[in-house]
């Protein structure tokens, strides 16, 4: 069996440990139900997953290290649930293009090793719990294109060279404790389409970039510090 669809029901009993014993399974899609408890350490035998399909459950405790060293994971989709503690720090996922992790209380910083997963497209993590500054290492993703990190409890500054090595296209990052001098790169490929920086501590001068980009179709940027408002 390769696929598996059980998607918008009422199961409302732990994850089937039957499923670790299909060794052929790919994608799971078990969506909207009302799943509770951890992930099964015992879905680690499933080495030909492509993807994870849980959001909407009721899931707690941790996300697997199993989870963050697949090396055919592509897709994570394990938001609104109840999902805690800090992410693992060593990261191997390399095949992974999307995560929404988004809707939990995770917490503790954003891993460094986010940067090393060159294919990642995609990273959603807003309204959790997490902490520190976003690591630099993000803005070396070659094929960044969506970013959403709003309502954590991040701090410092946005990475200066955010959208200059990939092809941003949205960046969401209010209501939070965020510094940042003008952001020149964001438009550096064209892409950008949606920023949303406001209720931050930004200060200093719109870029140039920003005003010249041609594909920007939303700005919410109005910032309050206390030098004023940011753009």
């Amino acid at each position: 069996m390769k696929h598996l669809t059980l998607t918008n029901n009422n199961f409302s009993a732990v994850l089937p440990m039957p499923m670790a014993e299909l060794s052929t399974l790919h994608n799971p899609l078990l969506d909207t139900n009302g799943f509770t408890d951890e992930i099964l350490e015992a879905f680690s035998s499933l080495k030909e997953l492509i993807m994870l399909d849980l959001w909407g459950n009721k899931l707690s405790g941790s996300i697997p290290v199993w989870i963050w060293q697949h090396q055919k994971f592509g897709i994570l989709y394990v938001y609104d649930n109840g999902l805690i503690e800090e992410l693992s720090c060593n990261i191997t996922t390399v095949n992974l293009i999307k995560k929404d992790l988004s809707g939990n209380k995770l917490t503790g910083c954003i891993p460094e090793d986010f940067g090393t997963l060159k294919k990642l497209t995609i990273i959603i993590i807003y309204n959790n719990e997490f902490i520190c500054p976003i690591p630099g290492s993000i803005d070396l993703i070659p094929n960044l294109q969506y970013i959403q990190l709003f309502d954590n409890m991040l701090s410092s500054e946005v990475p200066q060279e955010l959208g200059k090595h990939s092809p941003l296209g949205n960046i969401e990052v209010y209501n939070k404790n965020l510094s940042s001098s003008p952001l020149q790169e964001l438009c550096a490929h064209g892409k950008l389409f949606n920023i949303v920086v406001s209720n931050n501590s930004f200060s200093g001068e719109l870029s140039v970039s920003i005003g010249n980009c041609l594909s920007l179709d939303k700005t919410l940027c109005s910032v309050i510090t206390s030098e004023g408002c940011f753009w």
